[in-house]
């Protein structure tokens, strides 16, 4: 399969603090990897450092490219970042934000149904379950070669959760790759096809979804312990 994301020997940090520690990882297309650990291991940081939100320093390769710019120089390279702060224009109503995308409203509607219904209502009078489901929406939409999504989960209910997941899946059996973080592993991991374990801003296990799903006890408590004090 084709690599559309890559990172090699990636360091990043805030400050003059050190978050990541050589992190090296791929996403191939149509897979959905899960970016795993606990609370301030360095899991949104890898994220604002793949999309150029932050800087860092080593290797990131976008679509066979080397990515060296900021966010919206990768985006024209097919990436689509999807951070906790979902971009969402409160003011604006449903079919504005895909308009203001560029993204087929018609495919939007297919894509996530419910929305329909909402078309002319202003996202700031979405719940926040719709919000997220919009922001996701608008971007599977635009038919990204890379998706990193950073919690997509934060706050929902279970059966919104299961939504957004399920249009992560969507995503890559369209042939991109999709890059996620969530802070429900088991959840992750049965939408995905392979995942990366962090701790301390290293990556310390990886492997397919199954394997680490079928010893997720012993993942958890081996590495999702106690949050890091200084990562994110």
């Amino acid at each position: 399969m084709t690599i559309v994301l890559e990172a090699r020997n990636l360091f990043a940090g805030y400050g003059g603090v050190p978050v990541l520690h050589g992190i090296d990882l791929r996403v191939h297309e149509g897979e959905v990897v899960a970016l795993l650990g606990a609370n301030g291991a360095g899991k949104t940081t890898t994220l604002l450092a793949l999309a150029g939100v932050i800087p860092s320093h080593g290797e990131i390769i976008v679509n066979g490219s080397p990515a060296a710019g900021p966010l919206h120089q990768r985006a024209r390279a097919g990436l689509s970042f999807l951070p906790e702060e979902r971009g969402i224009i409160r003011a604006l109503t449903v079919r504005e934000h895909f308009d203001l995308a560029q993204v087929d409203q018609e495919a939007c509607f297919e894509i996530s149904p419910q929305l329909r219904a909402l078309a002319n209502r202003q996202a700031g009078q979405l719940s926040g379950g719709e919000q997220q489901i919009l922001a996701l929406t608008r971007a599977v939409a635009s038919n990204p070669k890379v998706l990193l999504a950073d919690e997509l989960s934060l706050g929902l209910a279970p059966i919104v959760v299961s939504r957004m997941l399920g249009l992560a899946r969507q995503l890559a059996e369209r042939g991109a790759g999709v890059l996620l973080v969530e802070q429900f592993a088991r959840q992750a991991l049965l939408v995905s096809d392979r995942a990366y374990v962090l701790r301390r801003g290293q990556i310390v296990l990886s492997g397919t979804a199954s394997d680490l799903l079928a010893d997720i006890g012993t993942v958890e408590k081996t590495y999702f312990g106690m949050p890091e004090e200084i990562n994110r």
